[in-house]
């Protein structure tokens, strides 16, 4: 609670010089400054997102004055394609486009702003008139509460499915107007380069409730325990070979799991995991979206989900989404049910079987590259906000 009010009076005394000395004289003196601004980011330290697709598909065919907000110091700040127009994330000129912005594309609630509290308060006295356009991170498919019209109001909510979408406008009461069926920016760059060879990627998602053990604490848990089971079989495969790439509020963690041949451990640091998508022959997860992308290549997925109960009774709440109806691969409760998985799909050369793929062809309305097409159409046809030039 204290680092929240000390962010939110910190962002206080930002924003009010900022809009004192800089915006108001800017808009009395008509100060020319770039026209119809649309800043673009995910978090503070990252740029491996949907974000990051859609600024640069925007860099590269459209929009002179769009602009990309990441802490340069970041190690993902050298996958930027597009430098020069890169702000530094908390300095005097993010808050500063921040506020004249006519959209702002996020793919976290208040992924660009300081403190959320204070931009719910700046918007209803109407300093901050900019359109939010809300990506998403991933398919929206479990109950999330901040989702929810009461508590976020973006004013375009961009989906990737059908039933998403559905589910978006009766479950978390979303206008239809604000909910757009797209397709996801980062599933444009999304590209089969696989060879076959046996390449298994292993990603599962975090635990709300275990963010912030010791380290001595999390090695007890059932999540490390599963999965150090499950990595002790991959590797004795002899004909594959294993990614590891924890989930990013868990790659604390990542040092602390045994040294295993055949199974390498990576991080955001050391490679950006929509390569590992396109690479990896065989995707194994629990409950995460990456699933989607994979599915979206038409590669086998196998679901390792050893604490449902749990998971979904302190970490989300169960969606529209049935895992054994809906999902693209199987369900596996213990590391032999999933060995002998891996065993089936190694016969079909890692293909998908018919079934699944019926699935993943049958869920996704668009698969044409032209995703960040789509959203850019659907952003430029918003109102525009508080831009003046």
């Amino acid at each position: 609670m204290i680092s929240k009010i000390a962010k939110f009076i910190y962002a206080s005394i930002v924003y009010t010089f900022v809009y004192l000395f800089l915006v108001v004289p800017t808009r009395v003196l008509k100060i020319k400054v770039p026209n119809d601004i649309w800043l673009v980011g995910e978090l503070r330290d990252s740029a491996r997102d949907n974000g990051l697709a859609f600024y640069e598909y925007c860099a590269k065919n459209h929009h002179d004055n769009v602009y990309y907000v990441i802490n340069k110091k970041s190690p993902d700040y050298n996958f930027i394609k597009y430098k020069n127009h890169v702000i530094q994330y908390g300095s005097i000129k993010h808050i500063y486009y921040y506020l004249l912005a006519s959209r702002v594309v996020v793919c976290f609630e208040g992924g660009l702003c300081l403190s959320k509290a204070l931009e719910n308060i700046l918007r209803k006295i109407g300093v901050l008139r900019t359109s939010e356009v809300f990506l998403q991170h991933g398919v929206t498919k479990d109950y999330i509460s901040g989702y929810t019209f009461e508590h976020y109001k973006p004013d375009l909510f961009i989906t990737a499915t059908k039933p998403e979408t559905k589910f978006i406008v009766e479950k978390f009461n979303q206008p239809k107007r604000v909910v757009k069926m797209t397709g996801f920016a980062r599933f444009d760059l999304l590209e089969n380069i696989a060879t076959g060879t046996g390449s298994i990627l292993v990603a599962p998602t975090w635990r709300r409730w275990m963010t912030s053990l010791r380290p001595d604490d999390f090695v007890k848990t059932t999540f490390f325990k599963k999965y150090t089971e499950l990595f002790d079989i991959l590797s004795n495969l002899d004909d594959t070979s294993t990614i590891v790439y924890l989930h990013n509020n868990f790659q604390k963690y990542t040092h602390l799991f045994p040294i295993y041949k055949n199974i390498r451990f990576v991080t955001s640091n050391d490679v950006r995991i929509n390569t590992l998508f396109m690479k990896s022959d065989l995707m194994i997860t629990d409950y995460s979206s990456v699933a989607f992308d994979f599915a979206y290549m038409n590669k086998p997925v196998i679901y390792y989900q050893f604490d449902a109960d749990e998971f979904f009774s302190k970490h989300y709440q169960r969606g529209y989404f049935s895992y054994e109806r809906d999902g693209f691969g199987l369900v596996t409760k213990t590391s032999p049910e999933c060995l002998a998985e891996i065993s089936r799909i190694k016969r079909r050369n890692f293909s998908m079987s018919k079934k699944y793929s019926a699935r993943a062809k049958s869920i996704f309305t668009y698969n044409d590259n032209n995703n960040c097409e789509r959203i850019y159409r659907k952003v430029a046809e918003l109102d525009k906000g508080a831009t003046y030039a």
